[in-house]
């Protein structure tokens, strides 16, 4: 593709970039829009701004996705290597480059388990330690190229120059090979229609290689600037159904998100979908359907002298209680087991306040609208950690005899999937026998030590022998010997 040709596509994919106020408008337009039989790669990037402070939230807000996004690109991490174990997300592997005894910055991806993907160390060990660049190559099916997609942050110390020279370094290398390329990240370079020196130039290298950009809309809004630093480059080969930009205050920088179809063509026409449904049994709902039955006249089936056609008419009756009272689709089931068991009523009411001024902000922003979300925000975050934080505590205090289940609730709280450790097969024998409660056998060990040294723990008085005078309110400590320590502990 030649470099007039990139401007026309470029102009082309541009013009279709949306600002979606709600998750709702992306999962309208999959409904309507792509096929089941539609091979598709979906990605969305965040500048998270703290991925450990902010992991729960970002869990909750792609919860909201019908879709499962196939990478997560995140830039500003700001994670070490001792916190990896805190950035966790079921269905994803996390790989990243983290800033070494240098705190910010830091970039990654989360990329779906069911992808065979790969880090590009290659291209990764070779930058700059000012320039924060990280790749991946996730292998495609075998009719399809294998995408690399590079994740890139541009700090203000690093020079515009500096940062063009690399990307470009990495792009020239990745062109050699037969690949699909996709850049995205945070590039505090403002590239807005109004070119000047700094975006003229990524723009061109950008070109260069035949990249298209996504983004035109502002990424990052204040009152007194709005800015396109966050955006999205994908070879001009790809057929991309979707792109824009999302209204979410996860922070400072809204996300950016793309979705490319490898199939010949992304159906246009509107799909007919029938939900599934699935029946629940609460107490609520058992004495509705009970109620019902008590009220429905029987009389069609009194009165039917064939046994098997009473039977029918019966089935008939009962199916129609049983759909009204306890049928549910699919999508109301999943928005219900979403909802986190400390989210009430008040939580409701202040997100939605919260949200609703959020957008006000977007569309006007001056300093008034900024100064109300950002009270509301507040209001919002000190309700729902006050809510959370005494759930988890009077779940742990009815569970507190039971280890079994206090593991459980903890390993779900930093949600640790048992289904990714891997077993040792390590086992705790007592006298022969295998112990099926570990963990109960540990702590009654340990809780029992203490008691044990005060039986056969023997008082003696010999350090006052040197004292002249005695002092109040002092600890001494004995001597212990090896077979004391051998023999008790």
């Amino acid at each position: 593709m030649d470099d007039e040709d990139n401007v026309t596509r470029n102009k082309t994919l541009t013009s279709n970039c949306q600002m979606f106020e709600d998750v709702k408008e992306i999962n309208n337009f999959n409904t309507k829009h792509i096929s089941k039989n539609d091979v598709l790669f979906s990605l969305i990037h965040f500048n998270i701004r703290s991925l450990k402070n902010k992991i729960d939230e970002l869990n909750e807000f792609l919860d909201k996705f019908k879709l499962k996004f196939d990478v997560i690109a995140i830039s500003e991490s700001w994670l070490s290597d001792r916190d990896m174990d805190m950035v966790l997300m079921n269905g994803y592997c996390y790989l990243g480059k983290n800033r070494i005894n240098k705190n910010g910055g830091g970039v990654g991806v989360f990329v779906r388990n069911t992808h065979n993907v790969k880090a590009r160390h290659d291209l990764n060990d070779s930058l700059t330690t000012t320039l924060e660049i990280f790749a991946i190559e996730i292998a495609n099916e075998a009719q399809f190229k294998n995408i690399v997609v590079v994740v890139a942050y541009r700090p203000p110390s690093c020079s515009v120059g500096t940062f063009c020279e690399s990307i470009d370094d990495v792009l020239t290398r990745l062109n050699e090979k037969n690949k699909h390329i996709v850049v995205t990240g945070d590039f505090n370079i403002n590239l807005t229609d109004d070119i000047n020196s700094n975006n003229n130039q990524l723009q061109q290298i950008m070109d260069l290689h035949g990249l298209c950009k996504l983004i035109n809309l502002p990424t990052r809004i204040t009152a007194n600037k709005q800015s396109v630093i966050d955006n999205i480059f994908v070879d001009g080969s790809l057929n991309v159904c979707l792109q824009g930009v999302l209204a979410c205050d996860l922070s400072d920088h809204l996300p950016v998100l793309t979705q490319i179809s490898f199939s010949k063509q992304v159906k246009k026409e509107k799909l007919i979908v029938v939900p599934s449904t699935k029946f629940l049994s609460s107490s609520n709902r058992i004495s509705n359907l009970n109620k019902r039955l008590c009220e429905i006249d029987w009389t069609d089936v009194y009165d039917c002298w064939d046994v098997e056609m009473a039977w029918v008419k019966f089935v008939e009756l009962f199916k129609c209680c049983m759909i009204k009272c306890c049928q549910v689709s699919n999508n109301k089931i999943n928005k219900i087991s979403k909802q986190k068991p400390w989210f009430n009523s008040e939580n409701k009411k202040i997100l939605k306040a919260k949200n609703r001024l959020f957008k006000k902000f977007l569309k006007i922003p001056n300093d008034e609208n900024n100064n109300n979300y950002k009270s509301a925000n507040k209001i919002y975050k000190k309700i729902k950690n006050n809510a959370k934080k005494q759930y988890f505590h009077n779940i742990l205090e009815n569970n507190k005899h039971d280890m079994k289940k206090s593991w459980k609730i903890m390993n779900d709280v930093l949600r640790r999937s048992n289904n990714d450790s891997k077993s040792n097969n390590i086992h705790l024998k007592r006298n022969g026998q295998i112990v099926n409660d570990p963990e109960n056998a540990l702590n009654d060990h340990f809780v029992s030590i203490a008691e044990k040294l005060n039986v056969n723990f023997v008082k003696t008085f010999e350090y006052k022998k040197p004292m002249k005078n005695s002092i109040q309110n002092s600890m001494f400590i004995s001597s212990v010997t090896t077979s004391f320590k051998q023999q008790d502990l």
